[in-house]
């Protein structure tokens, strides 16, 4: 199903809305929404899902209609919006329906060479697309800051993919994201945090309202593209970060030192190598010394010491990729088990369907046969009736009434079957499309872990150099036009600690600096990011008051 192949960095919000082992009852909702291809909503399906830990019965809270059991015969009771299941300890993962408005309003324009048109006015056209997605968030709140009111917006995470053919499409980008080719197709993702801008009022957060997706085509059509949102930006144990951010700022300044020294080693690294190669012409037209030959060996070393901690970090980094296959693998365990465990209640559910059909037909018929036989008894005729006669006459006519109440209940059960064996299709369809899912990321984290042994192969084939000049010092002692097969090596040498220096150099200018001066800046937003954290946990549900967690997945329909 290639319609359903999310982008990995979907996934890791995907995989959240499987349960881990608890102790203590925890209730995970997940929206489900079908949308036009320009943002509105076609509808809506809220699956909830209930582990009561030990407990016999629980007692949930919801605005669903048409609530659902979907993985067992677990029976509730209804008061107004408050419902109680009778559990015995089993978990509960049930489906409904509603009409309330969502937290994040999702707008989509499509533009052709710059100018806006409808999806189905770009169909199949040629030129440069640009999909913009504008996300608004409703969740405004009035929240006393250091002493003062500030309007701030429950926090959402909103991550959008799809996934983009190679054969028509190119020059492919996307704001605050990625795009990872994979051959014949180019998975797309961004992500976005609608209101975080006015809430912070940080400039650098001014973009996540929006997400963009621009390419050049030769014939244009889309993959379904799906957006993803929950309400979590930061946790508890961050505040906690934000409240030692002292000692924090104290971190980042030794690593901006010890950073500063990484360059300077870079540096003299570089410098160390330009000298080697001045070394090494200046050698060929002459023997080479004791001291210059110790000095070129302890800077090769020190080269080969860096590689080889390269090649322990990228170990190190495997072992976490490892870690996370075994986790999406169950995962994956995990949604067919679910996927088989519905399949089984929807392949008893249609034989549930037929068997109430053939019911209501059979009856109806009887019913309607009976009807065409005169029951009647007037007073004129029973005389000329015998008393079996009247009998008969009697008992039809009981008949005809026991099934004319009988045929309509035979109706409703069959009608209620029927919805339910449509709601069962839709989950079996929702759990087929995230085992694909899972899939991908289980083989994007395995192509990760291949690229990194590469690398790791890489730089030992870099060691083998580097001993080989070694080597070739210890001849050249005794062989000055040796020097000469050097000079070519040492130049490549020379090549790559430059590149390692300008690199270093970047990082630190770009990355390490920045981060230094930042860190001073968000220790003034720490009362902010701590009433975030508040409203995050406040938000108890879309559907309810009681959802220890909330996913929205939409779902954009596709263009062909």
């Amino acid at each position: 199903m290639k319609n359903n192949r999310i982008l990995k960095s979907l996934l890791a919000v995907t995989i959240a809305m499987y349960p881990l082992t608890t102790f203590a009852a925890t209730k995970k909702e997940t929206v489900f929404t079908n949308l036009n291809t320009d943002g509105s909503i076609v509808d809506a399906t809220v699956t909830n899902y209930i582990c009561p830990a030990s407990l016999e019965k629980y007692e949930d809270q919801t605005r669903l209609n048409e609530i659902v059991n979907l993985n067992g015969s677990e029976t509730f009771t209804q008061d107004g919006t408050k419902i109680t299941w009778k559990v015995d300890g089993k978990d509960i993962y049930y489906q409904g329906s509603t009409d309330e408005e969502q937290p994040i309003n999702i707008g989509i324009k499509y533009y052709l060479d710059g100018k806006e048109l409808s999806a189905d006015e770009i169909r199949g056209k040629s030129g440069n697309i640009k999909i913009k997605i504008s996300l608004k968030n409703k969740m405004k709140n009035r929240v006393k800051v250091n002493g003062k009111y500030e309007t701030l917006y429950t926090p959402f995470v909103v991550m959008a993919g799809t996934i983009i053919d190679a054969d028509n499409n190119s020059n492919i980008t996307a704001t605050n994201g990625r795009v990872v080719n994979t051959g014949n197709k180019n998975i797309v993702a961004s992500i976005a945090s609608p209101g975080l801008y006015e809430s912070i009022n940080l400039s650098k957060l001014s973009n996540l309202d929006d997400i963009e997706f621009s390419f050049d085509t030769t014939n244009f059509k889309m993959d379904n593209i799906y957006i993803i949102a929950t309400p979590k930006l930061l946790e508890e144990k961050d505040v906690k970060v934000f409240r030692d951010l002292d000692k924090v700022t104290d971190s980042i300044k030794t690593l901006q030192d010890s950073m500063n020294q990484i360059q300077d080693g870079s540096t003299q690294l570089k410098n160390g190598t330009s000298d080697l190669l001045d070394g090494v012409n200046l050698i060929s037209s002459k023997l080479p010394t004791e001291e210059s030959n110790k000095a070129n060996e302890a800077k090769l070393n020190y080269l080969k010491n860096q590689n080889e901690s390269t090649i322990t970090k990228l170990t190190e980094a495997n072992k976490g990729l490892d870690t996370q296959v075994i986790e999406v693998e169950g995962k994956i365990t995990y949604t067919e088990q679910q996927l088989n465990i519905v399949k089984t209640k929807k392949s008893v559910v249609d034989d549930k369907v037929k068997d109430a059909k053939d019911a209501y037909d059979l009856y109806s018929s009887k019913l309607t046969s009976l009807k065409s036989i005169p029951a009647s008894v007037d007073d004129a005729t029973i005389a000329y009736l015998t008393k079996g006669e009247i009998t008969s006459k009697l008992q039809l006519t009981t008949t005809i009434k026991t099934l004319e109440t009988t045929v309509p209940l035979l109706k409703n059960q069959y009608d209620a079957l029927v919805g339910t064996q449509s709601a069962l299709k839709g989950t079996v369809d929702s759990l087929e499309g995230t085992l694909t899912l899972l899939k991908q990321t289980k083989s994007s984290l395995q192509t990760s872990i291949e690229a990194n042994k590469g690398l790791i192969q890489l730089i030992g084939g870099n060691n083998q150099v580097v001993n080989s000049s070694l080597n070739t010092i210890d001849s050249m002692r005794t062989l000055s036009g040796a020097m000469n097969q050097l000079n070519g090596g040492i130049q490549k040498l020379n090549n790559g600690a430059t590149s390692l220096n300008n690199g270093i150099t970047k990082f630190n200018k770009e990355g390490i600096n920045k981060l230094s001066t930042y860190s001073v800046k968000v220790n003034s937003y720490s009362s902010k990011a701590e009433a975030l954290v508040n409203l995050s946990k406040n938000y108890k549900g879309y559907a309810s008051n009681n959802a220890t967690e909330t996913i929205f997945v939409n779902k954009v329909q596709s263009i062909k």
